[in-house]
């Protein structure tokens, strides 16, 4: 056998582990899995200061519309939460529109700061 067959034969190998690589993944890599127990759905919380239901809502945050309605006090209140980082309970997020630098925690009412992506 000369050298350039086993050069060739090697080039074969590499690129069949290539292709199983990429097909199969990094067996190493670890798996991206919820841990048991873990919370379902999406944080949400009720902006009705009457109400401030607090739940995970099951549906996806992109393919509802928002705000949705309450499970408990049955107004269209309901939006996707985020933590405060003063108080730690959960607030609406600011909508994909909005502009300000900062959004108010419906809890405790001090300003949460907003860092939006900058446009390319």
């Amino acid at each position: 056998m000369s050298t350039r067959d086993v050069i060739l034969i090697a080039a074969i190998v590499v690129c069949v582990l290539g292709a199983l690589y990429m097909a199969l993944g990094n067996p190493f890599a670890p798996k991206m899995v919820d841990p048991e127990g873990a919370p379902k759905g999406v944080p949400a919380v009720c902006e009705n200061p009457d109400c401030l239901y607090e739940g995970r809502f099951g549906g996806s945050v992109m393919r509802t519309q928002w705000p949705t309605t309450c499970p408990k006090c049955g107004q269209e209140t309901l939006y996707v939460a985020q933590k405060c980082m003063h108080c730690g309970k959960w607030t609406p997020t600011a909508p994909w529109d909005y502009e300000g630098t900062s959004i108010k925690c419906i809890r405790c009412g001090k300003a949460i700061p907003l860092y939006p992506m900058q446009a390319p």
